[in-house]
């Protein structure tokens, strides 16, 4: 009989699955003066914003506000559930440093409060909940059954390689 090693990874390599629910981080702006918020996403690589904030078929240039921050930036819009996504193109010109610990970003020395909320509409979104640490190891697979909060059981396949 194996002994459980409670979710510390055996190796560099292995993935470790915590129990969790997700959130994400968000700051308070403004799109064509309305109130949204945008959701700070390093591994979105373009800005998105919600279609309904932006009028007609203007996708260009569009003026977004961070709470003391004025920018003109290109973005695309989509059918979001979120507001905003502030992708890395945005993130990265603007040197932002986000802290978790606070939270807050901040861009040229001004700092924005953040704060950490589920992310899209109640309805559209799921939101996992991983009920027991689960370490997948080095150079293998692993199918791991989870539960959502609005359908049956789905599978997501895992699989790792060695770092060497």
């Amino acid at each position: 009989m194996t002994k459980p090693n409670r979710g510390r990874p055996t190796s560099s390599s292995d993935i470790v699955i915590r129990r969790t629910i997700g959130k994400s981080l968000a700051v308070r702006g403004t799109i064509y003066d309305q109130n949204v918020s945008m959701i700070e996403d390093t591994a979105a690589m373009i800005t998105l914003v919600n279609e309904k904030f932006i009028p007609g078929e203007n996708e260009d240039s569009e003026t977004v506000t961070l709470r003391l921050i004025n920018i003109q930036w290109d973005v695309c819009k989509a059918p979001l559930t979120d507001d905003v996504i502030l992708g890395l193109d945005i993130l990265d010109i603007l040197f932002a440093v986000i802290n978790l610990s606070t939270p807050t970003l901040t861009i040229n020395n001004k700092v924005i409060n953040a704060a950490f909320v589920n992310s899209g509409d109640e309805n559209l979104t799921q939101q996992v909940c991983i009920k027991r640490t689960i370490t997948v190891p080095s150079n293998s697979e692993m199918t791991v059954t989870i539960k959502t909060n609005k359908s049956a059981d789905q599978e997501f396949h895992f699989r790792t390689m060695s770092a060497d």
